[in-house]
């Protein structure tokens, strides 16, 4: 499942002390978003069984402003953010059109 954010809920979802966030940050009209989006989908199904050590968001930036100290440079654009870091610290970040980065790395999560 892939949770989304708002700007109501983002600080509280990225900032939780117990588990890391993968954000997706797409906009609906976006090309090079839909086949992100289903790599991030299906990356999102192979840890479902994780979901209480990370979790699968994404914010559409049409309809949500990025809170502050957030920067997006361009759709997609995936952030991860380490579980207990203050305010959500931001590890890895990436505009590619590539797939989603490879399972193995986000195990070690």
């Amino acid at each position: 499942m892939i949770e989304e954010l708002t700007n109501k809920n983002f600080r509280s979802v990225i900032g939780q002390p117990n588990r890391s966030v993968l954000v997706k940050y797409y906009h609906p009209k976006c090309a090079a978003c839909r086949p992100a989006g289903q790599a991030f989908r299906d990356s999102a199904q192979a840890f479902s069984g994780r979901r209480d050590q990370l979790a699968f968001c994404a914010m559409d930036v049409s309809a949500n402003a990025c809170p502050a100290g957030i920067y997006v440079p361009g759709t997609p654009y995936i952030q991860l953010y380490i579980r207990g870091t203050r305010g959500g610290a931001r590890i890895w970040a990436s505009s590619t059109r590539t797939r989603l980065i490879a399972s193995s790395r986000l195990s070690s999560v």
